[in-house]
């Protein structure tokens, strides 16, 4: 499960973003196996939104914690 407490850019002066995503994996049955989080603001965006978006969940889907339990169940 993927939560997005937050994602939105600013462009008054500079493109920033501003994130907060939790991956949770679970079992079978709604337990925890695993738990991600990755948040917090990038002064000047150097790719497109969408990039950024792609680069960070495959940070949260990258990590060994993620892999592991994927490869689990």
């Amino acid at each position: 499960m993927l939560r997005i407490g937050e994602w939105r850019t600013d462009t008054y002066f500079k493109t920033q973003l501003f994130f907060d995503l939790v991956l949770n994996v679970m079992d079978r049955n709604g337990g925890p196996l695993a738990e991600r989080r990755v948040n917090g603001h990038e002064e000047e965006l150097r790719v497109a939104p969408s990039e950024a978006f792609r680069q960070k969940i495959e940070e949260l889907i990258n990590h060994p914690d993620v892999i592991h339990a994927l490869s689990e169940n």
